[in-house]
């Protein structure tokens, strides 16, 4: 395992637009977005990153700090934050400006192990195989090579949290705990899970990790740690917010602005496995006036594509929903809102699918259905699509966009490339939304 240095001490290797520390081929740079967040990355022989950030937005760049040396260590000070710097440990403490302790990474605590990333070449008549699952369609092919793609780490962060303080974040898991201490989370994009890297104290600070892969947050007797699964570096933000509206406020910041949801959005929302057509929706709907039971919006799941179209066709049925325009205002003339599920999979040959594989956001595999999320025209002709329906005035949500996987691969030696991107699948949707 490598890990940080532990015999030779951090020197300056550079201080001009942000600090870099150095003791052999371990780095560690520290930068200021603004003068209230701090940007830690940590490398070990490679250079930084230089390509931009799926979570993080902001090119801001606070220069105006100060940095002190002793033989112990670093201290560098901004009007909001001050951060001590073990010269032997690499292990960073967070004060706020008055000098009160906010948190501190414990001694040793930043691991970096390298790993392989591989990815799949798949012969041009590689054989697929269909399968149906609750998801939809799936396609499974053979007759690939593995080959080596690039390096990365699997990286370890350890904290000292303090005894009454509470953390909060990381998405939402579906277990019923607000307070993350002494929990576990293994944060992964799934059905019915999201993830958000972000981790909130009571303390007035938050944590933000730049990072698209498997990660498991942990806390208890047996130790405090931030882990994941396949980093380009170890890069995460530290945000003192003072409070949690301030924490908001910072993270704003550095992610870009999220406007809110409409009030009904926060009501009650009635959904159940599918509704087979617009009848249905205007029934239950009207069902629920006469009992006089509140209702917002009602969800229209899958299969509201046409019969026969192929799986995730982003059109209405012209026979079950003759006229979406017309049902829609039946529901608003019902006080009820219309929220429909759209799917980020395209099967069967459907138009949808077809343009997708024309512009490379699909591969054209035999059997393939899932579309590149990552790939500009896959984001372009969703939102697109997403508009023509709000052009009928529907509300769309977007499916989950990936499929993971709830077990854990500590310790593996070798990755899919993939696994690197498990869970950015929405941030580009949002932002072209």
């Amino acid at each position: 395992m490598t890990t940080t240095p532990t015999t030779l001490p951090l020197s300056i290797e550079s201080q001009q637009h942000a600090l870099i520390l150095a003791a052999g081929n371990f780095r560690l740079r520290i930068a200021f977005p603004s003068p209230a967040i701090a940007r830690i990355t940590v490398t070990q022989g490679k250079p930084f990153q230089e390509t931009a950030s799926r979570i993080v937005t902001s090119t801001q760049c606070f220069t105006d700090f100060s940095v002190k040396q002793t033989a112990e260590r670093f201290t560098i000070t901004t009007p909001c934050l001050t951060l001590e710097v073990s010269r032997e440990t690499a292990a960073i403490r967070y004060l706020d400006s008055h000098g009160r302790l906010l948190v501190a990474e414990a001694a040793h605590s930043k691991s970096l192990t390298p790993k392989a990333i591989t990815r799949n070449v798949f012969a041009k008549q590689a054989a697929v195989a269909a399968d149906q699952s609750i998801d939809g369609a799936r396609a499974k092919a053979g007759e690939f090579e593995t080959v080596f793609d690039r390096e990365v780490f699997e990286a370890t962060l350890e904290f000292d949290w303090a005894k009454d303080e509470a953390l909060f974040g990381l998405g939402s898991h579906e277990e019923g705990v607000g307070n993350l201490r002494g929990q576990s989370r293994h944060l992964y994009q799934q059905n019915m899970k999201m993830v958000v890297p972000h981790l909130v104290s009571t303390k007035g600070y938050s944590l933000l990790w730049d990072c698209g892969s498997l990660m498991t947050f942990h806390d208890d007797q047996e130790g405090s740690f931030w882990w994941a699964d396949a980093v380009d570096e170890l890069d995460y933000y530290f945000l003192n917010g003072g409070d949690f509206d301030g924490v908001t406020r910072l993270y704003h910041e550095l992610t870009g602005h999220a406007p809110l949801l409409p009030k009904w959005a926060f009501g009650f929302i009635q959904s159940k496995e599918r509704y087979v057509n617009a009848a249905e929706l205007i029934d239950v709907v009207s069902e629920y006036r006469r009992r006089a039971i509140p209702l917002d919006g009602i969800v229209l799941d899958w299969k509201s594509w046409p019969n026969g179209a192929g799986w995730g066709q982003k059109s209405f049925d012209p026979i079950r929903f003759p006229d979406p325009a017309a049902m829609t205002a039946q529901l608003h003339a019902l006080d009820a809102h219309l929220m429909v599920s759209i799917w980020p999979i395209m099967t069967g040959d459907c138009p949808n699918q077809r343009e997708m594989q024309e512009h490379d956001a699909m591969p054209t595999l035999l059997g393939s259905s899932a579309s590149r999320a990552l790939r500009p025209w896959c984001r372009c002709l969703v939102v697109r699509l997403h508009r023509a329906l709000r052009s009928r005035l529907v509300w769309c949500t977007k499916a989950r966009a990936g499929r993971a996987h709830a077990h854990q691969h500590r310790g593996r030696r070798h990755v899919s490339r993939s696994h690197t991107n498990q869970h950015l699948f929405l941030a580009p949707f949002a932002r072209h939304l």
